[in-house]
This record gives C-alpha cells, sequence and structure tokens, in this order.
C-alpha cells in the first residue's frame, strides 16, 4: 500500500469515527458548533479571559484555531501579551458579550469595567 492510501484509509476511519459521533448525539454539525461557541462565551463571561489552548480543553478539542475562528467571526478580540506566554488571551467583543448576556441567569456589571485594555 503507497503513502496516498494509508493516508486516505486513515483519514477515512476519522470520518467515520466523527459520523457516528455525530449520530449517536443526534445533533446537527451546526448545533454543535452553536453549542461550543456558547459555552466559550459563557466561560469567557464568567471569568473574563482565556487562552487558545484553554479553549481547547474547555471543549475538549484535539486541534487548535477555534479561538483564533470565533475572533474572525466578530465574537472575540485576541490581544497579544507581552511575554508570549500564551501568545494571546480572548475576550469577549460587545457582540460576544451581548450573546453572554442574552443567554445569562445572572448578569455580571462587573464584566464591562474589568477586561483588559485592547490594542487594536
Amino acid at each position: 500500500m503507497n503513502e496516498t492510501m494509508k493516508e486516505m484509509t486513515v483519514i477515512e476511519t476519522r470520518l467515520a469515527a466523527a459520523r457516528k459521533v455525530l449520530a449517536e448525539t443526534g445533533k446537527t454539525p451546526r448545533q454543535i458548533g452553536d453549542e461550543s461557541r456558547q459555552k466559550i462565551i459563557k466561560w469567557l463571561y464568567l471569568w473574563g479571559y482565556t487562552s487558545a489552548t484553554l479553549v481547547q480543553e474547555i471543549l475538549g478539542r484535539t486541534s487548535a484555531g477555534y479561538a483564533r475562528k470565533l475572533a474572525k467571526q466578530g465574537w472575540l478580540v485576541v490581544t497579544k501579551t507581552v511575554s508570549g506566554i500564551p501568545v494571546a488571551i480572548f475576550t469577549l467583543t460587545e457582540q460576544g458579550l451581548s450573546e453572554a448576556e442574552r443567554h445569562a441567569a445572572t448578569l455580571c456589571p462587573w464584566y464591562r469595567t474589568s477586561t483588559p485594555n485592547h490594542q487594536r
């Protein structure tokens, strides 16, 4: 078996496993994505900031990039750290804050004043 065929077998195996998990949940990919976004927005609303690594841990993902994806979509603000460890922290944008408040059981009036100053 050549390398290309081995790679296809690995990809097909992963896709089959993903489809199985999806079928077991009974949810669409969009529903799962919405739940993931809400989970991160809620975390940020309660804790104020997060790192990309912590986002992965919260969602139980092994692939990176979800926090930056949410930032591109306008939900999060990326602020680079001076030390570089972590490379950046993520906070809520106005859009993200509005979404968090819409779903919050209790409003956190301190959120607006406790987030770090953002360099844009």
